[in-house]
């Protein structure tokens, strides 16, 4: 069993401009934190927020994951060689490595167990969540702080060139992290399963054994009309919560800190997302 002990979140809607994120970095962690990428900036306030709740253990891993990385360093780095014809500065170059960005984050939080950056387009956060179970189950560790960061990279249209999106579409930017572990003292919720599923009919005869009235089904925006009017004849109550979002990769934490905060009725949230080659990622949390 893997139990949630706490959660920190930040959401951003970007139209025209990023605003700076240095205030926020501040009142999160109560430090300047000074030449770090916007990337690092939005991890730190997250991870920051979700440690505030609870005291985090010494022997605790730290697990970052993102559907696309420090894209403004990125993109400034590439303007740099290939048009201004200009050498990349150290600590930029060194600040593309995301992981980087929990180096600061197990810096402030005085972390020292291991760290571990997740790339993946699809279902990043599972996938990190995933890896946290292992270490946890064979005592690798004794609480792993996991996250995703997705960040708006300037200039913004080519941000919604990256995402396919409208010329004047609200682009979204997030960092939402869990601290989790296998002891319940203190817990919030548990992680009931985190499955993978190879087919739509797999995935689809896991949900209807395990919803109720109780549950809310949380839906991807990745998700086909096909697979929602399935997933409506169930006894169990759909969300599509991206339909309100502003257009970004990593949505979970959007779905996951309203639920943990008690804002739905429903005890139990079963959030589902598919993948380019069709498989089909449930994340299935229990609110204590």
């Amino acid at each position: 069993m893997m139990y949630i002990y706490a959660y920190g979140a930040f959401h951003n809607t970007v139209t025209d401009q990023l605003a700076p994120l240095k205030a926020h970095v501040k009142e999160s962690c109560g430090q300047h934190v000074r030449r770090i990428d916007r990337f690092t900036q939005l991890a730190i306030i997250g991870a920051s927020r979700c440690a505030k709740e609870q005291t985090t253990s010494d022997h605790c891993n730290l697990y970052l994951s993102s559907a696309d990385t420090a894209k403004t360093n990125t993109v400034k780095a590439l303007q740099q060689v290939f048009i201004e014809k200009q050498p990349i500065m150290p600590l930029q170059f060194v600040n593309m490595v995301s992981n980087a960005a929990s180096f600061y984050i197990a810096q402030l939080l005085q972390l020292q167990g291991a760290g571990l950056f997740i790339n993946s387009q699809y279902a990043a956060f599972e996938k990190a969540l995933s890896l946290a179970a292992l270490d946890l189950a064979d005592n690798s560790c004794q609480q792993a702080l996991v996250g995703i960061v997705d960040e708006c990279a300037e200039p913004i249209a080519l941000q919604r060139k990256l995402l396919d999106s409208g010329a004047d579409a609200a682009i979204g930017e997030s960092s939402f992290w869990l601290l989790t572990g296998r002891n319940a003292n203190k817990a919030i919720a548990t992680i009931e399963a985190n499955r993978v599923f190879n087919c739509w009919e797999e995935a689809k005869s896991f949900i209807a054994e395990t919803v109720d009235k109780n549950t809310l089904i949380a839906t991807a925006a990745s998700l086909l009309d096909a697979h929602k009017q399935d997933l409506s004849r169930l006894d169990a109550v759909a969300w599509p919560y991206w339909e309100t979002l502003a257009v970004q990769n990593g949505q979970i934490g959007y779905a996951l800190q309203p639920f943990l905060a008690a804002d739905k009725k429903q005890s139990r949230l079963l959030h589902i997302e598919r993948s380019a080659c069709g498989h089909f990622h449930i994340l299935l949390v229990q609110r204590l």
